[in-house]
């Protein structure tokens, strides 16, 4: 993957910095072929299965600026999956 730069950052202020962050890695999950589940992202490809039920290994990301400096939180999370239905299970 090549980077380039197309612009210059137009405010420099945290709440931007945390933005640009966030895009780029929002970028880079897609590129990796990552599934969005509200915030966290799942890898599909490396799901387990047992007994009709699928987990899917993922993580959060956060990122937050304290003065010039500059934090990446990461933290792993699981989705668990159901192949059945509520209505198969019903019936």
């Amino acid at each position: 993957m090549d980077i380039e730069n197309e612009c210059d950052l137009v405010s420099d202020t945290p709440e931007m910095k945390e933005m640009l962050m966030g895009r780029i890695f929002k970028l880079l999950q897609g590129k990796l072929k990552f599934k969005a589940f509200g915030r966290n992202y799942f890898d599909p490809t490396k799901a387990t299965e047992r007994s009709g039920i699928q987990v899917w290994p993922g993580y959060k990301t956060t990122f937050k600026t304290f003065g010039n400096d500059f934090f990446l939180n990461i933290d792993t999370a699981s989705k668990v999956l159901r192949k059945e239905t509520v209505l198969d299970a019903i019936n």
